[in-house]
């Protein structure tokens, strides 16, 4: 049987993370920042430390990515690292697909800062826009939203803005993405791919070539 050889100039990046996971950077970032949140503890002159947006910010960010780190540790039993084995097999498709559907929804965003931004309040900034556009992606303040817009002279308008946008982004995108997280999810629990085999894919190679040399050990087919 013949050993793969590949130079690390070819590796894609998820193939990467097997040899790095990404549990050492949260550690190491939870670590500064216990360290600096401790620092600006034992060195201060006051005796009542006030409460500033730093040690906050410092303080919660180490506890929070500690506790991330916990995860790691689920990976010995496949059910408690179902999240992660599911987040890591839908990423490579679901960046990709977020990232082109992203000028729709930040269009229509601009679009409602422009034509609704004097008349109804939380299109007043772009990111009152993106806020209100998120909540009624995920179905959220829909009957809400169109309640606020009465005082909008053309009623047509806003018909078609918030319509179009719900079939587009929850009838389209948020099912699509829901579909890709459901195909990641029974994967990662009913099949399990060799490493050999995730290298092969990943360089657009033939992944049933290392399952006809296993089944075949002789090479003579």
């Amino acid at each position: 049987r013949k050993v793969l050889t590949v130079p690390w100039s070819r590796l894609p990046w998820t193939v990467f993370l097997h040899f790095f996971p990404i549990w050492l950077p949260l550690t190491f970032v939870s670590v500064v920042l216990s360290t600096l949140y401790s620092f600006a503890v034992c060195f201060s002159s006051s005796y009542h430390i006030p409460t500033t947006m730093f040690l906050k910010f410092s303080s919660g960010g180490s506890c929070l990515l500690i506790w991330l780190t916990w995860v790691q540790f689920y990976k010995f039993n496949k059910k408690y690292y179902a999240f992660v084995l599911t987040m890591s097999s839908a990423l490579p498709i679901l960046f990709p697909f977020l990232v082109g559907v992203a000028p729709v929804f930040i269009g229509y965003a601009l679009f409602g800062l422009s034509y609704f931004g004097p008349l109804i309040p939380w299109f007043t900034t772009f990111s009152g826009a993106f806020r209100l556009l998120f909540s009624v992606l995920n179905g959220d303040v829909i009957y809400q939203t169109f309640e606020s817009m009465w005082t909008v002279p053309s009623q047509f308008v806003v018909n078609i803005y918030l319509v179009s946008f719900i079939i587009i982004m929850m009838y389209g995108v948020l099912n699509v993405t829901i579909s890709i997280l459901e195909h990641s999810y029974f994967s990662s629990q009913g099949q399990e791919r060799t490493f050999d085999l995730f290298i092969r894919q990943g360089l657009g190679g033939n992944p049933n070539e290392a399952e006809e040399k296993d089944g075949d050990p002789d090479g003579d087919g």
